[in-house]
């Protein structure tokens, strides 16, 4: 989330080939850590975290308490009240 993307209105950028992301050092939050298989990710998943969320350096990152509603729209399971 707190990604730095490349300077792409620079020149210097293509001349060099500087297209890399650069991305925070720690955990990252991915799909199995909502216990979700890239299938079921489709369907739509509400989850409570915001921008400003960051697991510590050494956690597990385990998002499966956070998961408020699973689907879109009027077949949307609600897991979790907020």
């Amino acid at each position: 989330m707190n990604c730095q993307l490349p300077e792409y209105k620079k020149k210097q950028t293509y001349d060099n080939e500087l297209f890399e992301w650069k991305y925070p050092k720690g955990p990252r939050i991915t799909l199995d850590s909502l216990g979700i298989s890239i299938d079921k990710a489709f369907n739509g998943y509400y989850i409570d975290i915001d921008h400003e969320y960051v697991p510590k350096e050494n956690e597990k990152v385990d998002l499966k308490d956070k998961i408020i509603s699973i689907g879109n729209g009027r077949k949307a399971k609600i897991v979790k009240k907020i």
